[in-house]
């Protein structure tokens, strides 16, 4: 699970990545949030690398 000093910035970029109609987003993260984006996006039209 994020380490609780990453929460506040995981729940941001989720809920941006939740709302945005459309966009281009570069997010530099810690490998375990990164991880668990990839997870919670890849049934949606997003590409994560």
């Amino acid at each position: 699970m994020i380490e609780a000093i990453n929460q506040e910035a995981y729940e941001t970029v989720s809920w941006i990545m939740d709302n945005a109609d459309m966009g281009f987003f570069i997010v530099t993260a810690p490998h375990n949030m990164q991880r668990e984006l990839a997870e919670r996006y890849k049934t949606r039209r997003v590409a994560i690398f």
